[in-house]
């Protein structure tokens, strides 16, 4: 299962190492030529520029924007909140997000299986959808039931639950991992020239390690699909006061 964002908080350290790293370059101050050491350079305007030292420390690749058949069928990690009793049968919690909540319906079947055992699946619902977390969590809890007689999975134990919605459709998409959903909306990095700039997305299905664009990008995009949480540090760090990683641009003088 992909983690999506993971490494957001943890890219720090890589980032001050490879400034470390690298060797000197220059910007232009009016006609004057200024060494300086390489770092990521950062405009709201005009998004990040990288040496290219530090785009191969970071690892960063890129993915054109495709159309592709996405097929609603995505893996999340179910949580059991009530073991079965009875003629009761256990119920399990999962978060979705709002794009991935709309290819399914309630009374609709999925598959669950033990995370240390695949081999063993069986078979739940969809019971409903309850949208009190949204606002704290940014996510849905989608509510399962299954039968449980021999009283396997008690409270708090995990599986894994396979979702498939109830169409396929032919759609722009990027690699999941190009996609950062933070709490003002989804957005990806667009290659624009040797800069990437942060563009906000209206996703739509999220299955098979593939997000569906609805709104934001067009089939002539490249979007970042290695090294975005990467990038994210990197603005952060320059809005936020321009170090230790992006001082800001420098500006001809006037003459």
């Amino acid at each position: 299962m992909r983690r999506q964002n993971e490494s957001l908080f943890l890219c720090g350290n890589a980032l001050l190492v490879a400034v470390t790293l690298l060797a000197s370059c220059g910007h232009e101050d009016g006609d004057k030529k200024v060494d300086l050491q390489p770092v990521p350079l950062f405009s709201e305007k005009n998004g990040i520029l990288l040496p290219t030292e530090m785009k191969q420390f970071l690892g960063l690749e890129t993915a054109a924007v495709m159309e592709k058949a996405v097929v609603w069928r995505f893996e999340k990690l179910a949580q059991v909140y009530r073991a079965a009793n009875g003629s009761e049968p256990a119920a399990a919690m999962v978060l979705l997000h709002e794009s991935e909540m709309v290819a399914l319906r309630t009374g609709g079947s999925l598959t669950l299986n033990a995370i240390e055992n695949p081999a063993i699946k069986f078979t739940g619902a969809l019971v409903r959808f309850d949208t009190t977390a949204r606002a704290a969590l940014g996510q849905i809890e989608a509510l399962i039931e299954f039968s449980d007689a021999e009283g396997r999975w008690q409270s708090g134990a995990s599986l894994v639950s396979t979702f498939t919605g109830s169409r396929t459709t032919v759609a722009l998409a990027v690699p999941e991992s190009a996609v950062i959903r933070g709490a003002g909306g989804a957005f990806v990095y667009v290659a624009n020239g040797d800069r990437f700039v942060r563009a906000f997305v209206k996703l739509g299905a999220a299955a098979d390690g593939w997000a569906e664009i609805i709104e934001g990008l067009t089939a002539n995009d490249v979007v970042v699909s290695k090294g975005v949480s990467e990038l994210w540090m990197i603005e952060l760090s320059a809005l936020k006061g321009g170090t230790p990683c992006c001082p800001p641009e420098l500006k001809k003088r006037e003459k």
